[in-house]
């Protein structure tokens, strides 16, 4: 799979797509994350999660019904994702990866203002997410 270079990282954000995601997207879902959680490695006890388990193309495809799974896309490639659950009047995002290379370029403050978009389209009370109060993104 051809992943973004650090030539190119600059120039594949200026056409960033923030759309529906596709059954087939969910495929690369997981290397993105994988990407996006080298960003743990050198955070201390937290660097494990650089080497955990990530959430299977499955897992993304069971929250299209009912949620939001979002694709970020840049040059025809998928650099982001954001998966969410609509439960109880909430709309609970349970993963949201943009890849390592491309991280700082406001790609994920993109997923978010899509996510809440969609959120508030729905009359959803709130967006919730679950994260960790020192790690730099």
């Amino acid at each position: 799979m051809h992943h973004p270079t650090e030539a190119n990282s600059s120039t594949a954000c200026r056409d960033l797509v923030i759309e529906e995601a596709t059954e087939p997207d969910t495929d690369i879902f997981p290397a993105v994350e994988r990407s996006s959680g080298e960003r743990f490695r050198d955070q201390g006890e937290l660097a494990w999660i650089a080497d955990d388990d990530v959430m299977s193309a499955d897992d993304h495809r069971k929250y299209m019904a009912t949620g939001v799974v979002l694709a970020a896309r840049s040059a025809g490639e998928i650099v982001g994702f954001l998966t969410a659950e609509q439960t109880e009047g909430v709309l609970h995002i349970w993963q949201m990866a943009v890849r390592l290379q491309l991280q700082g370029r406001g790609i994920g403050s993109k997923l978010l203002r899509e996510a809440y978009q969609r959120a508030k389209a729905r009359d959803l009370k709130c967006l919730t997410l679950t994260t960790f109060r020192d790690v730099s993104f």
